[in-house]
């Protein structure tokens, strides 16, 4: 019996440090990720025109995932990207992108952009539903069944609580990055995410 307890407290001890190994790992490609982003908004804000186009591919196909998964239309994903990158090359230089968090002020300027479009379309407009099958940037809408079914789903959650959702489960973003882009606590943020997975399991069931 011993043996066998030896043997599960080691299994767990070695689950448990496979697990903080794969969280390291995860925030060290964020850590490398924000270094990059970093270099290209200090590069762009001292004139080397190239930088940009760098930055965006580096970022760009998250930022157009995450803009058509809002907007729910590609001519408004692609202005709000166009858009996005402008501001972003004319305010490089800005302390919020170059001494903060870069990625949490790219996707700031985004949200804001897609909220911009969101304020101005008219009711009623008809919703692109072939961009689910569309790629852009290296990022791909998966055709299969069971993904259209999920981008359905997702679509049909409210547009209040589908922000918060797509910045945690396509950005990636922590509820302290996400609360701080959106202007509410980290207890609302939680909320609004557990309120939108929940809805999600509810329409897939």
């Amino acid at each position: 019996m011993t043996f066998i307890k030896n043997l599960i407290e080691f299994k767990n001890r070695l689950n448990f440090l496979l697990f903080t190994l794969l969280l390291l790992s995860g925030n060290m490609e964020k850590l490398q990720l924000e270094a990059r982003l970093k270099n290209l908004l200090s590069s762009i804000h001292s004139g080397r025109s190239s930088a940009i186009e760098e930055l965006i591919e580096q970022i760009g196909g998250i930022v157009f995932a995450f803009l058509l998964r809002i907007l729910e239309n590609r001519e408004d994903a692609e202005d709000a990207f166009q858009e996005t990158f402008s501001i972003v090359y004319r305010k490089a230089g800005q302390k919020s992108g170059i001494d903060g968090s870069p990625r949490s002020w790219i996707f700031t300027i985004a949200k804001n952009e897609a909220f911009r479009i969101l304020r101005a379309r008219k009711h009623g407009e008809t919703v692109d539903k072939s961009l689910h099958n569309e790629k852009h940037s290296g990022f791909a809408y998966a055709p299969d069944e069971k993904s259209q079914e999920i981008s359905d789903a997702v679509s049909k959650i409210p547009i209040d609580l589908r922000i918060s959702f797509m910045m945690k489960e396509i950005l990636d973003l922590s509820y302290d990055e996400i609360a701080v882009m959106t202007d509410r606590s980290v207890s609302q943020i939680a909320q609004e995410i557990f309120r939108a997975r929940k809805m999600l399991r509810e329409i897939l069931s």
